[in-house]
């Protein structure tokens, strides 16, 4: 039975080689595919496409291990001189799209904020009639509601109409309260959200951009003297 005959270094090489170009290629389709259409000047879009980048940015370092890899014997190659200030020109990128980042963030703070508000004046501007209306009610409008309700038996337990105006308030209240919660609610919802993922995604941008940075120094930056 013959023996399987062993892949040669030359082999190992350019496998590697093709495999880390494979990868980088399949990292631009990504960016491509989300850049497209791009949204410029849109604080969500410019904060999420940064998160993009951030959560993708292991398939680089594969992809640059493998190359770096496959240029082990000729270190000195300008396929290792690209690589390496390429890495120095995406490190410097990740680490500007910080501040930016924390731009972003407080602008999609200020637009969940107005949001907010847009719908708290929605959503409280009928029950707001509904008090003026109990406000300019006279005891003779309240009157007549009683006697309505008491012929519908829906009371519920009040006895007269001083009774039934009281409830009214109380509800109408209560509404005011709940819709004010539930805002409420979603705005700190949206900002703790707001600030997980910039935390995450700043940190994961700093975290990249060093570790290009130092790939870059510690890689060969010369082409072989002829």
């Amino acid at each position: 039975m013959s023996q399987m005959p062993m892949s040669s270094p030359a082999t190992l090489n350019f496998l590697f080689r093709l495999i880390g170009i494979i990868l980088l290629v399949l990292v631009l389709f990504d960016i491509i595919a989300a850049l497209v259409p791009p949204h410029f000047t849109d604080p969500v879009w410019e904060f999420q496409f940064l998160g993009y980048l951030v959560e993708r940015a292991p398939l680089p370092f594969i992809a640059l291990l493998f190359l770096y890899w496959s240029e082990a014997s000729n270190p000195k190659s300008m396929l290792t001189k690209f690589l390496s200030w390429g890495s120095l020109v995406i490190g410097v990128l990740f680490l500007l799209t910080i501040p930016l980042s924390l731009r972003n963030s407080a602008r999609i703070t200020e637009l969940n904020n107005q949001q907010v508000a847009t719908r708290m004046n929605q959503q409280m501007a009928p029950i707001q009639q509904r008090k003026q209306v109990l406000q300019k009610s006279s005891d003779q409008d309240i009157a007549k509601v009683f006697t309505l309700l008491e012929r519908q038996n829906q009371l519920q337990g009040i006895k007269n109409p001083t009774e039934l105006k009281k409830r009214l308030f109380e509800e109408i209240g209560q509404a005011e309260s709940n819709v004010s919660n539930q805002l409420e609610t979603a705005r700190e919802t949206a900002r703790i959200n707001v600030i997980k993922n910039s935390t995450k995604w700043n940190a994961g941008a700093l975290v990249v951009g060093v570790a290009f940075i130092l790939i870059w120094w510690v890689t060969p930056r010369k082409p072989r003297l002829a």
